[in-house]
């Protein structure tokens, strides 16, 4: 991967902070900045209500999937499945 050489200017606390966060990852200070910078800039995904995808299979007369009729039954025992104690 190639990169641009940029030079910032920081607060000396927010190059304190980076320097031990950076540390604390067990990254360079350039690395955790980069990291930074495309988890500012990544496009949010979408956050949905996940009937509103289970709604897309059909249920109907000719034999398809049941999800769409049981969607409940299948969301609550997949979050029970990895959320026991709801």
């Amino acid at each position: 991967m190639q990169y641009v050489r940029t030079q910032i200017y920081l607060e000396p606390e927010q190059h304190r902070w980076l320097k031990a966060e950076a540390h604390r990852r067990g990254l360079s200070l350039a690395h955790l900045l980069r990291q930074l910078v495309h988890e500012a800039l990544d496009p949010p995904r979408p956050q949905g209500d996940l009937s509103e995808l289970i709604g897309l299979w059909d249920s109907g007369e000719r034999g398809g999937s049941d999800v769409a009729r049981h969607k409940d039954e299948y969301l609550a025992a997949a979050i029970g499945a990895h959320h026991p104690h709801r």
